[in-house]
């Protein structure tokens, strides 16, 4: 099982509390660009040292499963992220593999930015990824609740995020 988390606008006390409560080990980094103009405490170094400081292990993974991939060859003529077709690439197989090795036998959570999952590319790649290689995810929510997505809500054609808002 891997759980998922947003930053959201938690602060960072929130935000590590949130955490511990689900006792989280790894807290998995998948943002493209791992910086937050408005909170700067979820900048990649500060984060980091503040994940090790609470005792649990921080991983940067942002470049092989970040949502926003480098390579245009991913990217729509209308500016969209064709998630099917980066879901299959090398570079982003070979770091979903990682991730399940690394979170084998740990608690561990990816993280991203958006406070609902469902908007991010955390749910409509990697959930979507690890679900059908039938790894459990559980998105934890800004309260603290969890959710249980399911294979099946895939079935439907999601509308992709724009690069270009």
């Amino acid at each position: 099982m891997i759980f998922s988390i947003g930053h959201s606008n938690h602060s960072l006390e929130g935000f590590i509390k949130l955490l511990r409560l689900h006792q989280i080990q790894i807290l998995v980094d998948v943002r493209s660009a791992p910086y937050c103009k408005y909170a700067t405490w979820f900048n990649k170094n500060e984060l980091a040292q503040a994940i090790e400081e609470n005792g649990m292990e921080y991983l940067y993974l942002g470049k092989g499963l970040g949502g926003y991939p480098s390579n245009p060859e991913y990217i729509t003529p209308t500016g969209k992220i064709d998630y099917k077709k980066y879901a299959l690439s090398e570079e982003y197989q070979t770091a979903l593999q990682f991730l399940i090795e690394e979170s084998a036998g740990k608690k561990t959570a990816i993280m991203c930015a958006e406070a609902n999952p469902r908007q991010c590319h955390r749910h409509l790649l990697i959930t979507k990824s690890l679900l059908e290689k039938e790894i459990a995810v559980v998105h934890i929510l800004s309260d603290g609740s969890l959710n249980y997505p399911q294979l099946d809500e895939f079935n439907q054609e999601v509308e992709q995020l724009s690069l270009f808002g």
